[in-house]
């Protein structure tokens, strides 16, 4: 048994005792409670472990009541304890303690937030409560609090801590039980609390009243929770944390929201090394990295990951990364015999709010392929209304399970994701989830035919096998858009098809793709949906569908991978003669002819391109592009006037015939030409308009040969600043991964740089497009950049390097067969040349 409470002398000493007695009496703080509340007293735990924690009484507060409640709840001589308190010397009786410091301890490692730490000060400072959102996981809750700690000061009378619970096992805490729980801690005597709602949050707010108090008000559940909880007084101020906007608090008390997301890696594996150490982390970095990825920067995963590798001491960072990766991440984020401790779990608390409609359609953006979606895709994937889908979007953006990207596009954090798709495994038929994405499979088809209709109405063709909804774009430029949007979600939309055998949804998806083409150019990114295809083709013993994943990797292999370009569009081309697809096999050879020219094999470029014109006999739409290509491989060849003959017709049939594509390629082919015979002017306009319509259409290939081609004239023409201008215009444009077209600008800004004068500037320009072509092996491009590094070099009177570059270009040409050695072969020759600039050929 405890000590007498006679023997006390001080405040502290009496509260230690009044602790032996509710420890004798075996009470937890929640039992004492209980007691109390059963004798008609009042003793809300979270003041009564305020005072055991603080050795004090609380401000305010009534004592013998207090004392009475507290001894009669453990079964004591209440009348004896009065007596002690009363025996205490009369300064120790008035000598309360600060107002109630409900802060719940700190984590131990916080990182980041700086911008919300900012954003907090400014809000907690004005009248209106701050608002932290976001979703399950990320923080909110520990941001609010260390927050709160780090300006106590600000608040001498008293910080108050309260969980609403809005999002927990147990029920949310009703206004009534807030604002009363509130009151107590405030010391209140119960008796003296009104029993209307009203009346408890008018008591409330006099209390707090001229009061500098902080209130943190944690996991509310909605408005109608939190406000009869807030305080009348600026001198207070409000944290409010929750999983959803709480609109009304914004638009009604003007609310202060600090949005909170995901912490950067950087950041997130900070917390990784806070929890785990230096010692363990510093040799696996690179885990480290890969851990805080694959946690999606919520501090809660970061947290669980840590906690599972300390209690594992012999597990390596880079297996249990692995484990993450490979396996059930959901599941592994989770602590053994801590189900409040897992990922899974704090989603499971957001998901079981919603309807039945919302969480329906959560489950299907789960089971997406794709990044993101549009509300007219996520309309077309569940089967709802546009108008429906973004009601329900909305609701999940408002509950933080997913998050608006752009004005009318929604993404998904990876972990919910996972925990969706998980969910729509387990609750949704496969039947409904496969017609789900079928459905937004047929979306992307509708839509690339649009795009198709503004910029390559060649490629039309390739949705009329699908009869799904319609899409249309007012202009080119929201076409563009769409497409740049799309591109990334479509890839991963066809290798889930692919995956699932879906081989005629594939096919499409691969012909009606490939107007990508036209703003990405041989892009390798795309070359995966191929490859995905190729293998599906092959699981399926289908020649057709391998015949076109073959085909659309040619289309898109990339720079140094012509190799690929090449092996595939030869067996697409066995394979569509085969199968009889000739109109496949024209387009696969059009891409084989480009692979050739770039490589400089100029005789099988034209013999490709003179096959696909024969096998065009019955399709006069792709007839512009295929002579507008036949044309660029003659220039290349130096037969300028059959190459403006040729294309000069493509020109007039682009014009002509309605649904051809070509006409800028065209254009540029009859302005390249026409420069190379000296009509400048002519060729002038022809660039201009081929740079217009190239723009329109979002081809950057068209804009940097024009670019390039405007630059050359005007070197021509001696206004070298205008010449140099345009073509470093050209080589900036083209870094952004057309590096055939960089290279060749590089070149032609060699020449211009001697052209002016300027010899140094003319060899490095030159170097560099070498280095360029090179590594990519675009063998007649390199010569004619040797070519040029020669004349620079022979302008500043090196003859022996300038020899060397011309030999390099001389083996290059008679390799390739080309009448341009002769001029190169000159150059040798001419034991002068090494002394003055070299025409230009």
């Amino acid at each position: 048994m405890g000590s007498s409470p006679l023997t006390a002398r001080a405040v502290a000493e009496f509260v230690a005792l009044l602790d032996d007695l509710r420890q004798d009496a075996d009470l937890s703080f929640r039992q004492l409670e209980e007691n109390a509340r059963l004798n008609g007293g009042w003793l809300p735990r979270a003041t009564a472990n305020d005072v055991v924690k603080r050795r004090n009484l609380p401000a305010r507060l009534d004592a013998r009541e207090f004392i009475s409640s507290w001894v009669g709840a453990c079964g004591g001589d209440v009348a004896e304890w009065l007596r002690a308190w009363e025996n205490l010397p009369v300064e120790h009786q008035g000598a309360f303690g600060p107002g109630p410091r409900q802060l719940p301890a700190e984590t131990s490692v916080f990182e980041g937030r700086v911008n919300a730490m900012k954003s907090l000060d400014e809000a907690v400072r004005g009248p209106s409560p701050a608002l932290i959102v976001g979703p399950a996981g990320v923080g909110k809750t520990a941001l609010a609090i260390h927050w709160a700690h780090q300006r106590e000061k600000w608040f001498s009378d008293g910080q108050l801590y309260l969980n609403l619970r809005g999002f927990a096992q147990e029920p949310p805490l009703t206004p009534d039980q807030a604002v009363r729980t509130l009151l107590l801690a405030l010391s209140v005597p119960a008796r003296t609390i009104p029993e209307d709602l009203e009346g408890c949050a008018a008591l409330l707010r006099s209390n707090l009243s001229g009061r500098r108090i902080l209130l943190v008000f944690d996991n509310a559940a909605d408005v109608a929770q939190v406000r009869p909880l807030l305080p009348g007084s600026s001198t207070c101020g409000v944290i409010v944390t929750s999983r959803i906007r709480l609109t009304g608090l914004v638009a009604r008390e003007g609310a202060r929201l600090v949005d909170v997301g995901p912490l950067s890696t950087v950041e997130g594996q900070a917390v990784l090394r806070g929890v785990l150490g230096t010692d363990r982390t510093a040799s696996e970095r690179e885990a480290i990295a890969e851990l805080a990825e694959l946690c999606g920067g919520l501090p809660l995963a970061l947290r669980i990951c840590a906690a599972n590798l300390v209690a594992l001491p012999y597990q390596t960072l880079t297996n249990y990364a692995a484990l993450l990766r490979d396996g059930d991440r959901i599941a592994a984020l989770g602590v053994d015999g801590d189900d409040d401790a897992a990922v899974r779990a704090a989603f499971e608390l957001s998901y079981s709010r919603l309807p039945a409609d919302v969480s329906r359609l959560f489950r299907l953006l789960g089971a997406m392929p794709g990044a993101d979606i549009t509300v007219s895709a996520a309309a077309t994937m569940s089967g709802l209304s546009q108008s429906a889908a973004g009601r329900l979007l909305q609701a999940l953006e408002n509950a933080h399970l997913v998050e608006r990207r752009a004005l009318d596009r929604y993404g998904m954090h990876d972990l919910i994701r996972l925990y969706a798709r998980a969910l729509s495994e387990d609750e949704d038929p496969d039947s409904e989830r496969d017609a789900a994405i079928r459905r937004l499979a047929d979306w992307h088809l509708a839509g690339l035919g649009a795009v198709a209709d503004h910029l390559r109405p060649d490629f039309r063709s390739a949705t009329a096998e699908f009869d799904g909804p319609q899409l249309s774009f007012p202009t080119s430029d929201e076409a563009l858009a769409w497409l740049r949007a799309e591109l990334m979600n479509l890839r991963a939309l066809g290798e889930h098809m692919a995956r699932a055998n879906a081989t005629l949804e594939v096919c499409s998806l691969l012909d009606a793709a490939r107007v990508g083409v036209t703003i990405y150019g041989f892009n390798g990114d795309m070359t995966a949906l191929g490859l995905a295809a190729l293998d599906m083709g092959k699981r399926m013993s289908d020649p057709g569908a391998i015949a076109r994943a073959h085909c659309f990797i040619a289309a898109f292999v990339h720079d140094n991978h012509y190799s690929q370009g090449l092996e595939h569009g030869t067996r697409a081309v066995r394979l569509f003669r085969e199968i009889g697809e000739p109109h496949r096999e024209l387009r696969t050879r059009n891409n084989l002819a480009e692979v050739h020219r770039r490589l400089g094999n100029l005789r099988l470029a034209e013999e490709h391109m003179s096959q696909a014109l024969g096998l065009a006999s019955d399709d006069y739409g792709v007839w512009p592009l295929l002579l507008a290509n036949l044309a660029d491989i003659l220039i290349e060849d130096g037969r300028h006037v059959d190459a403006l003959r040729i294309a000069s017709e493509s020109v007039v049939r682009a014009r002509s015939t309605v649904g051809t594509t070509g006409l800028e390629v065209a254009l540029n082919m009859v302005a390249t030409a026409q420069l190379a015979l000296g009509d400048l002017d002519e060729a002038t306009g022809n660039y201009d308009e081929a740079r217009q319509r190239s723009e329109s259409i979002g081809w950057l290939d068209g804009v940097i040969l024009a670019v390039t081609g405007v630059g050359r004239i005007a070197s021509l023409r001696g206004d070298h600043h205008d010449a140099i201008m345009h073509l470093q215009s050209a080589i900036t444009q083209a870094g952004r991964g057309w590096s055939f077209y960089e290279g060749k600008a590089r070149t032609a800004l060699a020449d211009a740089y001697l052209a002016a004068g300027h010899p140094e500037a003319a060899i490095q320009a030159a170097a560099d497009a070498v280095t360029t072509h090179r590594d990519h092996g675009e063998r007649l491009s390199e010569a004619r950049a040797l070519r040029s590094f020669g004349d620079g070099l022979a302008a500043t009177g090196d003859a022996e390097g300038a020899r060397e570059r011309w030999t390099e270009a001389l083996a290059i040409l008679t390799e390739l067969e080309l009448a341009e050695a002769g001029t190169v072969r000159d150059r040798l020759d001419d034991e002068a040349a090494v002394s003055r600039p070299a025409a230009r050929d």
